[in-house]
């Protein structure tokens, strides 16, 4: 008996190299389109890195968001300070992502900070129980 697979593919690469519907009884999702720029920086503070997370925070931003958090570089970083007052939208995978994240920087060393998150974009974290990973400011 054949095993079943679920394959996620996130990003525009992913989409341009993506197998075909007849392989293997596959069930292949595309996520991903770049519909919003995602800015990064480095503050004149030292040790600290920033980004702007735009103004999508929907399953179709979470690929762009994860990349953009995987390319920061936070060797030197103490915190990183993630702009979430732009949000408009914000749903439960680029939540995870975001917490993900915040678990991940923790265990490296660097306390990531979210800026001006509103009403929704907290009620959404607190319902997925994911504010014990999220530290908000402002």
């Amino acid at each position: 008996m054949a095993q079943d697979e679920f394959v996620v593919l996130l990003g525009e690469e992913a989409e341009q190299s993506s197998p075909s519907e007849a392989d293997n009884g596959e069930f292949v999702v595309l996520l991903g389109e770049d519909n919003d720029t995602v800015e990064a920086s480095t503050d004149a503070k030292e040790g600290q890195v920033t980004l702007d997370l735009g103004s999508d925070g929907t399953v179709a931003a979470a690929a762009d968001i994860y990349q953009q958090l995987a390319e920061l570089d936070i060797t030197a970083a103490k915190t990183v300070e993630l702009l979430a007052n732009g949000l408009s939208r914000t749903d439960t995978a680029f939540l995870q992502v975001l917490a993900y994240y915040a678990k991940y920087a923790k265990a490296a060393g660097v306390e990531v900070h979210l800026l001006g998150a509103e009403d929704g974009f907290t009620d959404v974290a607190s319902r997925l129980d994911l504010e014990r990973f999220l530290v908000y400011e402002g």
